[in-house]
C-alpha cells in the first residue's frame, strides 16, 4: 500500500501543469550566469544579446520575477560599493532595456512599472552616474593643478613632460568608477542614497499609478520578522 502510494504520488508531480517558474527559473539562472561572465570578461555585443534575450524571456512568463531581479540589483550594488564593478553600467542598461521590453509587450503593466526591480534600477545607475561625476572633477582638479605647476617652472624639462603626461593621461581616459576609494564613509554614503532613491521610486510610482497589489509581498516580508 506504502508504495502505490508512493508511486501515485510521483506520477502526479510528474505529469501535473508545469507552473510559470518551472519555465522561468532555469532562464533565471542562464540570465545570471551570462550577467556574471559579462561582468568578469568584459561586454561584447553577442554577450549583451544573449543577457537581453534571456532576460526577456525571464520577465515574460514571470510575475514576481521582478522581485528575483530586485535581489539580483541588491547583489550588484553591494559588488560595486565594495569592489567598484567595472563595465556594470553595461549590464544594467541591457537588463533593464529587457525589462521595459517586457513590459510593453504586457501591454504597459503597471506592476512592472512601480516594481522594487526598475526602482532599484534608478537608484543604482543614479548613483554609478554620481560616482562618475565625481571622478571627472577629481580628474580636472589634478589636470588643472599640473598644469599650473607646469606654467610656474617652465625652465623645469622633467615637471613640464610630467605635467604633459598627467594632462594626457586624464584628457583620454574614460571616466571609470574604479578610481574611487573605498572607505567607510563612501559606503555609507553609497547605502542611504540607494535606500532613500529606491524608495522614493516607489512610493512616487505607487501613488501615481494608484497601486497596492504588490502589498501582499511587504505583508510577507514583516511575517517573518
Amino acid at each position: 500500500t506504502g508504495s502505490s502510494c508512493i508511486n501515485a504520488e510521483y506520477w502526479k508531480q510528474w505529469y501535473q501543469r508545469r507552473v510559470r517558474e518551472s519555465f522561468s527559473f532555469p532562464l533565471l539562472l542562464l540570465q545570471t550566469l551570462l550577467l556574471s561572465r559579462t561582468l568578469r570578461n568584459g561586454p561584447t555585443k553577442s554577450r549583451l544579446a544573449c543577457l537581453f534575450l534571456a532576460t526577456l524571456a525571464t520577465v515574460l512568463p514571470w510575475q514576481f520575477c521582478p522581485f528575483a531581479l530586485f535581489t539580483q540589483v541588491l547583489s550588484l550594488f553591494a559588488a560595486h560599493t565594495l569592489f567598484r564593478l567595472d563595465h556594470i553600467t553595461f549590464v544594467l542598461d541591457t537588463v533593464c532595456s529587457a525589462f521595459l521590453v517586457g513590459a510593453v509587450l504586457q501591454f504597459f503593466n503597471p506592476m512592472l512599472i512601480s516594481s522594487l526591480y526598475l526602482a532599484s534600477y534608478v537608484a543604482l545607475r543614479a548613483l554609478v552616474w554620481w560616482r562618475s561625476k565625481q571622478n571627472d572633477l577629481v580628474g580636472n582638479l589634478l589636470t588643472l593643478s599640473w598644469r599650473l605647476l607646469g606654467e610656474k617652472n617652465p625652465t623645469k624639462e622633467g615637471t613640464t613632460k610630467d605635467a604633459n603626461k598627467i594632462i594626457k593621461k586624464n584628457s583620454t581616459k574614460k571616466s571609470s568608477s574604479l578610481t574611487t576609494p573605498v572607505t567607510v564613509r563612501s559606503v555609507l554614503e553609497d547605502g542611504i542614497v540607494f535606500v532613500t532613491l529606491t524608495a522614493l521610486y516607489k512610493v512616487t510610482s505607487g501613488y501615481l499609478l494608484q497601486l497596492s497589489d504588490d502589498a501582499h509581498i511587504f505583508n510577507i516580508l514583516r511575517a517573518k520578522f
